[in-house]
């Protein structure tokens, strides 16, 4: 049975494509958050039943006792020769801390759309040396520095069955994004607190404790419950990323979006989708002035008829982006393209 090897850098997608992997037949081991699928070392997310072997856990806890989520691992030879596939998710460290042992392997590398013109030089030299294929979430990553290529373009997913059943009976609008004063530029945190000031809002979202707005951050069931309950969804993006895993939850509920436009989401590069996946007033709405966005949640908060037409369209544009089954024949295709398996 063909093994994976899955280097982690971000727990949910972590956990979303190893469901991905396992229901595709690939039997799957992570270095990551779900070493041990039945209990994840960050629960941001269930634990997981896997196509797996448990005797890697036993293995690699006797390599690396000490891990910790998302730190540096040195891989053994006899440890890396047990999969078939390395799947590298964002951290370069991953491939620089274990060059030799795994430069002969079938390896795979995604960026998450957090790349930069010095990781594209990285990976350029590295495709000179070795089969690398490269994953990316967004086509607008080619406007990198160097871009060193793409070999699919496959989003993260959002199940549909688990994000689901917009309600908006409570009139708030709602955010959820991590760190948000800590990382003020890139998630546009004044612009944010401009837009919904004296309005009814929430904030959500881990490492938040210096807003004094905040809620915290919430469990899985309450996050989709507050996704369901909530009047509109306000996203403010995390600049370089395309789009975000919030926009796309909150999406694929039905909760009515209202998200920024390119002058505002672009950083130096202008690697901001988000906004290209709403047509306005149809299935969400956009805008780069500020005033815009305010009357646009105004206008869902006031007006019911209105949020529920937004609310349907916008799920049914999710799913055809971001639904679960749509990413899990990007990656089946992908895998038996390039390496001629039959999954």
């Amino acid at each position: 049975m063909t093994s994976l090897l899955y280097l982690s850098c971000h727990s949910t997608l972590e956990h979303d494509e190893l469901k991905i992997f396992s229901d595709l037949g690939l039997k799957v081991f992570s270095v990551g958050s779900y070493i041990r699928p039945s209990s994840p070392l960050e629960n941001l997310r269930p634990p997981l039943s896997l196509n797996t072997d448990l005797k890697w856990a036993d293995q690699f806890e006797k390599l690396c006792p000490n891990y910790k989520f998302n730190g540096r691992v040195k891989l053994s030879k006899e440890f890396v020769d047990q999969f078939d596939f390395i799947m590298i998710s964002h951290f370069t460290h991953y491939i620089q801390d274990n060059w030799e042992t795994i430069k002969d392997k079938n390896l795979i590398y995604a960026p998450v759309g957090q790349s930069t013109g010095w990781l594209e030089g990285q990976l350029t030299q590295i495709k000179q040396k070795t089969d690398l294929k490269i994953i990316r979430v967004s086509a607008a990553e080619k406007v990198l520095a160097g871009y060193a290529g793409h070999d699919a373009i496959i989003r993260p997913i959002v199940d549909s069955s688990e994000y689901l059943g917009w309600k908006g009976n409570e009139k708030s609008v709602v955010t959820v994004n991590k760190w948000m004063k800590k990382r003020s530029g890139p998630c546009l945190f004044q612009e944010y607190c401009q837009v919904t000031e004296g309005l009814p809002r929430k904030l959500y979202g881990q490492d938040n404790e210096d807003i004094e707005f905040s809620s915290g951050s919430p469990s899985y069931d309450e996050l989709k419950r507050i996704y369901r309950d909530n009047r509109v969804s306000l996203s403010m993006g995390t600049k370089p990323a395309p789009f975000t895993y919030t926009f796309m939850e909150a999406f694929m509920t039905g909760c009515p979006i209202v998200t920024v436009g390119p002058n505002l989401g672009n950083g130096a590069k202008p690697t901001y989708e988000a906004y290209k996946f709403i047509e306005n007033g149809v299935d969400g709405f956009w805008a780069d002035n500020l005033g815009d966005l305010r009357y646009y949640i105004r206008e869902l908060l006031r007006d019911d008829k209105l949020a529920k037409m937004i609310s349907l369209a916008g799920r049914k544009k999710a799913m055809t982006l971001f639904d679960r089954d749509v990413c899990k024949e990007s990656w089946r295709n992908f895998f038996n393209v390039n390496y001629q398996l039959n999954l």
